[in-house]
């Protein structure tokens, strides 16, 4: 039983930090503006250019309340892959579906079969894209960034309507 333990556990320090992950991974946070305000609920995506050898994994983050982020890939590393990213920075917002209407006394108001009416198409909310379109496409944005080795701090990312 010792010996299965000790194979277990060789094993999953082989697979911690050891082996070919591909790139390093470095930290990465910084701040996105809009128009000079700091930008809360947006998200920083960086995606790695493959285009000139680097081949990381796409790496995301939210901004908090004073537009500051930092940045994680879909498996949990912390930061972005050395090298050059295009960069996409998106924040939607969906507004809420309409309540639905009530009668005096308090009730749901009767269903269109039940009163022989044609039912009326309800509008459709629209979503609200906070920041503009060309932004939301890393191919789009014309932002970029160079992550080095000893990762990016406090990478200013200066968007403008």
């Amino acid at each position: 039983m010792r010996w299965q333990l000790g194979i277990v556990l060789t094993l999953m320090m082989m697979g911690c930090g050891g082996g070919d992950d591909g790139p390093g991974y470095v930290p990465v946070d910084g701040i996105v503006l809009l128009d000079g305000n700091p930008v809360e609920g947006a998200i920083v995506t960086f995606s790695p250019e493959a285009g000139e050898g680097n081949t990381g994994q796409v790496s995301m983050g939210m901004t908090d309340s004073g537009g500051k982020f930092s940045l994680r890939t879909g498996t949990g590393k912390n930061g972005a892959a050395i090298g050059n990213h295009k960069v996409a920075v998106e924040l939607a917002i969906a507004p809420e579906a309409p309540a639905e209407e009530e009668t005096s006394d308090g009730l749901a108001p009767a269903l269109p079969n039940e009163l022989q009416v044609a039912p009326q198409p309800k509008a459709t909310p629209q979503t609200i894209y906070v920041i503009p379109e060309k932004y939301r496409n890393p191919l789009t944005s014309g932002l970029t960034a160079t992550v080095e080795a000893g990762g990016l701090r406090d990478h200013k990312i200066e968007l403008t309507r």
